[in-house]
């Protein structure tokens, strides 16, 4: 098996206890209308928080292309929960194995 770098951004976004599910669930939902979206979920991320994790197939595998779509995807979350959005982990390259 041959294993390559991926460059496309994924990771989740980690919200607060004052989220509800129901409020994660229809962001999520709108997140993966758009096809670029290749992976969609939510997640639990602590005893008390879930996460939207997310892999999202940029234009161009490059380090720009990275940090517009992490600002961007930020910014979404933090413009529509407000503190709510309590963090995230995203990263521009990845290693899958199986």
């Amino acid at each position: 098996m041959h294993n390559t770098w991926t460059s496309k951004p994924r990771g989740y976004l980690k919200f607060s206890d004052r989220v509800s599910n129901q409020e994660l669930q229809e962001f999520a939902t709108e997140l993966a209308k758009d096809p670029k979206f290749l992976s969609v979920y939510i997640r639990k991320v602590s005893s008390n928080q879930h996460g939207i994790g997310f892999i999202y197939d940029t234009d161009t595998n490059t380090r720009e292309a990275s940090d517009t779509f992490n600002d961007y995807i930020k910014d979404l979350a933090m413009r529509r929960f407000g503190t709510g959005l309590a963090g995230w982990d995203i990263s521009s390259s990845y290693l899958q194995i199986k």
